[in-house]
């Protein structure tokens, strides 16, 4: 990679920057702020492109302080940072299955995903018989990046233990995190039951999918802190986990 950037002429460098900074100025004077994330959008492919490991792990670690964002006028809602990076994780994954084509047969073969394959085909043909297909196909288009990225690329980065292990720790931490914001927003509410649908927001849209989450990770986190073999450390930081998380359950 570093032998191929040096190779690059100067002048395309230069001529890039330009341009670039001439786009920014037509993006201001046109009040178009959404140019601005251009940058961002380019740095985020570099990553996946380049270190799609560390783009997965920051997209568990991220998922339980994910803020959910609508735009009205486009009729589009999405969560932050968590689906467009998903969105660009399923685009690259299928040009590379395209490319390549060489994936996990045994995963594909499983029953399991050979139901999940169903299930996204049905949905692709109900949503063009749709009578709202522009709703039904973005609901389409959502269940596929989830599918593609939480299910089919990590299958196979669940081959190596340390990877689920990792995975739960990046998960936990995040969502105690979110856990103890919901019970400090709760406790100025007097921990009523009228506010406890809603002051999980804006990590969670409602309390359903946020108990549903902490009910989850609840025997995880008592696995760790008193059934698996790990030193001092790890063992006080689950058990003070496990403990955040079942108080949230309870409230």
């Amino acid at each position: 990679m570093s032998d191929f950037i040096q190779k690059i002429d100067e002048r395309w460098i230069i001529a890039a920057g330009i341009f670039f900074n001439l786009l920014n100025i037509a993006f201001i004077v046109t009040e178009n702020f959404w140019g601005l994330l251009i940058p961002f959008g380019l740095a985020l492919v570099a990553f996946i492109v380049l270190a799609l490991d560390k783009v997965l792990l920051f997209l568990i670690f991220s998922t339980p302080l994910s803020i959910s964002y609508f735009n009205p006028d486009l009729h589009i809602g999405f969560t932050l940072p968590t689906e467009p990076i998903l969105f660009g994780i399923m685009i690259l994954f299928f040009f590379k299955l395209l490319y390549q084509g060489n994936f996990d047969l045994k995963v594909v073969r499983h029953p399991l995903s050979l139901a999940i394959l169903f299930n996204l085909l049905w949905l692709f043909f109900t949503s063009i018989s749709s009578q709202i297909p522009f709703v039904s196909f973005k609901f389409f288009l959502a269940r596929l990046w989830f599918v593609t990225v939480f299910f089919y690329l990590l299958s196979q980065m669940f081959k190596k233990r340390q990877n689920i292990n990792r995975f739960f720790w990046l998960f936990m931490v995040p969502l105690c995190i979110a856990a103890l914001y919901t019970i400090y927003q709760h406790s100025l509410y007097g921990f009523t039951k009228d506010s406890s649908t809603w002051v999980m927001f804006p990590f969670f849209k409602e309390h359903t999918s946020y108990g549903a989450v902490l009910a989850m990770y609840v025997p995880i986190a008592f696995v760790f802190a008193f059934v698996l073999k790990h030193n001092l450390n790890r063992k006080l930081s689950a058990t003070l986990l496990f403990f955040i998380l079942l108080a949230a359950v309870v409230l």
